[in-house]
């Protein structure tokens, strides 16, 4: 790698650092409909961060959070706000679920359970309501003791 792309990558840790401190990170959520009908069954949360008025896409901001170690505290962040959002009353369709995409950096960690189900629980959903979605680095990680 060049200098100046390890530069730019830095800075891009940087402010994404800064961008979760400031709660930049926001969540955006693509309705699921049932195959072969017009019903809303599900919610797929996604991360994006605000980066100077831009929205970056995660496959713009997603290498650099986790080169710098981000990627529990944005995980951890979206669960939250997905869950919030399909909290009783809130949800935008009544008894609806909410996936979110997990990677295998939060995988990995030994509290990854214990985290979820606080933040299910402080949410008030029920956990069913919540579906885990592994990403594919997961599966290219041979390293991983998620596939042992």
């Amino acid at each position: 790698m060049r200098a100046r792309d390890c530069s730019r990558g830095e800075a891009r840790a940087t402010g994404l650092r800064r961008a979760v401190e400031l709660g930049q990170i926001s969540v955006h959520f693509q309705p699921v409909v049932a195959p072969g009908q017009r019903t809303v069954v599900q919610f797929e949360a996604f991360a994006r961060w605000n980066d100077h008025g831009r929205v970056a896409s995660p496959r713009e901001f997603l290498p650099a959070a986790e080169q710098s170690g981000l990627i529990p505290e944005i995980g951890d962040e979206v669960l939250r706000r997905a869950c919030t959002e399909i909290r009783p009353g809130l949800a935008p369709v009544p008894g609806c679920s909410v996936a979110v995409n997990v990677s295998g950096l939060q995988l990995r960690q030994r509290d990854f359970a214990t985290r979820v189900l606080a933040i299910v629980a402080s949410a008030g959903v029920e956990p069913r309501q919540l579906m885990l979605e592994l990403t594919e680095s997961v599966f290219f990680d041979a390293d991983s003791d998620v596939l042992r």
